[in-house]
């Protein structure tokens, strides 16, 4: 049975898809907000599409919607010292990495202030 999780916070669905989760817990605003160990306006940013959460508070959302314990990948999985990839195994979101295609990496890394990238392909 696969972990219930939320989708991609750079989702188009993303802030719909909060807004269903919290509601079907029967969670406020601020209830979301205080189980998940954030402030209480983020929880409201987030379901207007006003602010993306960083993978981290990803993961703790999707502690306090789901439960706690689903999202974490242990650190011997992680090659390499590439920090974006590190954060996304913490977060869980590595399977959302793997299905992403290289204009939705690009756009990502774009976001986040990234101006240049190399890849090396491995067989």
């Amino acid at each position: 049975m696969e972990t219930a999780m939320l989708p991609n916070p750079r989702a188009n669905n993303f802030s719909s898809v909060l807004r269903r989760e919290r509601m079907d817990a029967e969670l406020t605003l601020t209830e979301l907000a205080d189980e998940a160990g954030i402030s209480n306006v983020m929880p409201g940013r987030y379901e207007r599409g006003e602010a993306i959460p960083t993978m981290q508070t990803w993961k703790k959302l999707n502690e306090a919607l789901f439960g706690g314990g689903s999202y974490e990948i242990e650190d011997e999985l992680i090659e390499g010292d590439d920090e974006l990839i590190k954060e996304a195994h913490h977060a869980g979101l590595m399977s959302v990495l793997e299905l992403a295609t290289i204009e939705d990496l690009v756009a990502a890394l774009k976001d986040r202030g990234v101006t240049d990238v190399h890849l090396t392909f491995k067989s």
